[in-house]
């Protein structure tokens, strides 16, 4: 390893010792991130000289600086110096961190290093002071959680409706075989087929139980996902709005913020309503249309069957077709 490897991982060159470190940290002034990353160089540097636990004495008693800070020192050493180092002086590894003071390039530490560049170009570090710089990095980090729980919400609302859809499948193949049952009394003897007819009211509970399953099961399923988008919208205006807030914090314009708030959450507010009225007039309506086709092929199937059988047993059953319209409607009744 030469001189320039060396200094560029902050391992010892041959011939240098700690008195020498010692008195290149005191000399420099840590009033640039390129100093500090220089400072950070050589305190990783004499940190590799001594036996474990010693640092944090020898740089208080011999640099006079506390541990704490050669520790933030060495952190910003790591994120920012330039791999290849150089011979002339300190180098931070891009030109877009090279105006950052101290309490700013510790706060770019909390953002991913591949995203540290393209974050300073879109929002205006420079302009901004540091607790306005920390906001804005909450305000992105809240933004990409809320965004990622959405995406989560809306993938598993999919997989709830896939469930409901399949659910759905089995229950028309459950109506399909009691089509097919009905059709078989047909060509049964006639005091076989009344004896299967007797059997009547255990089917027409199966199809209710399975109708209202499924209604309730469509029902959740669509306002799942209904929530599910809301929730993924509300997380993509959140994220333009961070940026935007951001931007204008750079200015020092904290009404600009306030109604960049306000605006969102009126914006919110009309969403909400909106997406209420369409699950209203949408879900009902056609889940009704899907059980009432359902129902008018089964009746059919029914009216069949019935015109095969003696009278007498056929207008009892009718009246019992009759008599549970009757309780349907009477349950469908919406309250006053």
């Amino acid at each position: 390893m030469n001189e320039l490897e060396q200094r560029t991982v902050g391992a010892p060159a041959e011939g240098r010792t700690l008195d020498i470190v010692a008195a290149e940290i005191r000399a420099l002034t840590a009033n640039a991130l390129n100093t500090i990353v220089e400072i950070g160089r050589r305190m990783t540097e004499a940190k590799a000289m001594l036996p474990h636990g010693e640092f944090g004495r020898w740089i208080r008693e011999e640099a006079g600086y506390s541990l704490s800070t050669a520790n933030n020192f060495m952190r910003l050493f790591e994120a920012y110096a330039d791999p290849q180092g150089s011979l002339f002086g300190a180098e931070v590894n891009c030109q877009t961190f090279g105006n950052l003071t101290y309490s700013k390039a510790l706060a770019l530490l909390e953002v991913p290093a591949e995203e540290r560049e393209e974050f300073i170009r879109e929002n205006d570090v420079e302009g901004m002071s540091t607790r306005e710089l920390q906001a804005a990095i909450k305000e992105r980090d809240e933004a990409l959680k809320r965004a990622e729980e959405a995406e989560a919400d809306k993938h598993a609302a999919e997989e709830a409706e896939a469930t409901m859809e399949r659910s759905l499948a089995h229950a028309n193949e459950r109506l399909e075989g009691m089509t097919k049952e009905l059709e078989e009394l047909k060509s049964q003897p006639k005091d076989v087929a009344v004896e299967k007819v007797s059997d009547q009211e255990a089917i027409d509970a199966a199809v209710k139980e399975a109708l209202e399953g499924q209604r309730k099961e469509l029902d959740a399923a669509r306002k799942k996902l209904e929530a599910a988008e809301k929730k993924a919208e509300k997380a993509e205006k959140a994220a333009a709005q961070a940026k935007a807030a951001a931007e204008e914090a750079g200015k020092g314009s904290n009404e600009a913020i306030e109604e960049a708030h306000r605006e969102a959450e009126q914006a919110r507010r009309e969403a909400e309503g909106l997406r209420k009225e369409l699950r209203l007039a949408d879900t009902a309506v056609a889940a009704f249309r899907a059980y009432f086709n359902q129902w008018q092929g089964l009746y059919g199937y029914m009216e069949k069957a019935l015109g095969d059988m003696e009278q007498e047993t056929a207008d009892k059953l009718r009246a019992a077709v009759k008599a549970q319209m009757e309780t349907w409607g009477r349950e469908e009744k919406p309250n006053a």
